[in-house]
Parts: structure tokens; C-alpha cells; sequence
């Protein structure tokens, strides 16, 4: 996101609008399905334990992963 500032123009245009909505559409279609795609095919074949698991085991681990990067960040930004 950085460096894709220079390729942009600078101006604000709808196009530089509508690009990062697509971008962030695009990005959440690909998270949703890597995050739901194998919980749905468990529980459409009839796993409905290992589903709710894979995916309370998922959501688990993502928000731990957050909170320990705000937590790094929050630290890292009071010792400057």
C-alpha cells in the first residue's frame, strides 16, 4: 500500500476510489473463503462437530493473532 501511492494519480478521481474498494472487496472474498470454505463443506456433509470446531479453532487463533499485534504495537508505541 505503500509504494502503490506513486503509481496512483494524485489527485482524488472516482478511480482511485473505486480501486481500493475493489481491492478490499477482493481481499475480504478471498479471507471469507479461506476462513469458511472447508467449516461449510464439513458441515454440508454432515461433520457438524468438526465444523463448528475448525472454525472456533479458527476464529480463536485470528483473534489471537491480533490481539497479540496490538498489543506489540501498543508497547512499541509507548517506548517511543
Amino acid at each position: 500500500m505503500f509504494f502503490i501511492q506513486d503509481a496512483l494519480p494524485k489527485e482524488d478521481t472516482i478511480f482511485v476510489m473505486i480501486s481500493i474498494l475493489l481491492l478490499f472487496v477482493c481481499s475480504a472474498a478471498i479471507t471469507g473463503f479461506l476462513v469458511l470454505g472447508k467449516p461449510i463443506m464439513l458441515y454440508i456433509d454432515g461433520k457438524k462437530k468438526e465444523a463448528i470446531r475448525l472454525l472456533s479453532y479458527t476464529i480463536f487463533i485470528i483473534l489471537l493473532v491480533t490481539l497479540l499485534f496490538f498489543s506489540f504495537l501498543i508497547a512499541f508505541n509507548n517506548l517511543f
